[in-house]
């Protein structure tokens, strides 16, 4: 198994001085409009002081910035606990299997900056409209690539994202569709780097027979899957990334040891309280 020289449960490539740095910044900015907001309201007489409706939509820009911000520290920079209720024997297809369902929150974090921006976009437009400015067209140009992608993100957050390990063979309700893979025809578990976090990934031999991939519904065009594999991204993991990845590793390489899959002792196995 290739390693990754990050942890497997964090979002984001870069060190986490790096988000720290971000972090700092982006409260400072939330904190001061929104104490600008506030004086002004307070203070509505004093020089320079900004009409009243500016200055609510500071005080308001300020704190919904301050949420924005806490939510980037969750995404980032917390270590989330291991939630063992995630793994779970449960009947799939009519036959029992361990099911490990996925964390989102990082998913559900990009999505609230989406719907922020888009929000903002259109008071600032409406805004601009409203005073007749000729540049009232200028902030949809940055609402607008967001907003066509926001159908997108929200079908991913209301699918039943998880990863399914049966005697079998294993598969997942990804992202982007439902993939299956039979134990005989995994050839390697990976760890590589994916977008903005490490992901786990189940390589088949060539041509795996079992193979099969369902694509999800998708609002805007997306490529096409590339070659046949199965992926968990590291922070969708609820429990010790090592503990799955060691517990693929012993189900593809002993064929006797999957019946546990359909019971107790294959959960186990999957939280690390096994071997």
């Amino acid at each position: 198994m290739r390693e990754d020289e990050r942890r497997l449960d964090a979002v984001g490539a870069s060190p986490r001085a790096v988000y720290w740095g971000v972090l700092v910044v982006s409260g400072a900015l939330a904190v001061c409009l929104a104490v600008a907001g506030a004086r002004m309201l307070l203070d509505p007489d004093a020089p320079g002081a900004w009409a009243p409706l500016a200055s609510v939509g500071a005080l308001a820009g300020g704190a919904v910035w301050l949420v924005v911000t806490w939510s980037f520290h969750r995404n980032y920079l917390h270590v989330p606990r291991p939630a063992p209720h995630r793994v779970r024997v449960e009947e799939v297809g009519g036959r029992p299997a361990v099911v490990v369902v996925w964390r989102t929150v990082f998913r559900r974090q990009p999505l609230l900056v989406s719907v922020v921006v888009v929000l903002a976009g259109g008071a600032w437009t409406t805004a601009l409209v409203a005073l007749d400015h000729w540049a009232w067209w200028v902030p949809l140009l940055v609402v607008a690539p967001v907003l066509l992608g926001l159908p997108d993100r929200l079908l991913e957050l209301v699918r039943p994202l998880r990863l399914v390990l049966t005697p079998e063979g294993l598969g997942t309700t990804a992202l982007d569709g439902d993939a299956w893979l039979d134990w005989d025809d995994v050839r390697e578990i990976a760890v590589v780097q994916d977008d903005q976090w490490a992901v786990v990934r189940v390589l088949p031999v060539p041509r795996p027979a079992s193979w099969r991939h369902r694509r999800r519904a998708r609002f805007l065009p997306a490529a096409a899957a590339g070659e046949p594999c199965v992926d968990v991204p590291g922070p969708a993991l609820p429990v010790d990334p090592s503990a799955v990845i060691a517990a693929l590793e012993h189900y593809r390489a002993t064929p006797a040891a999957r019946a546990e899959l359909a019971g107790e002792a294959g959960r186990r196995r999957v939280l690390g309280e096994v071997g």
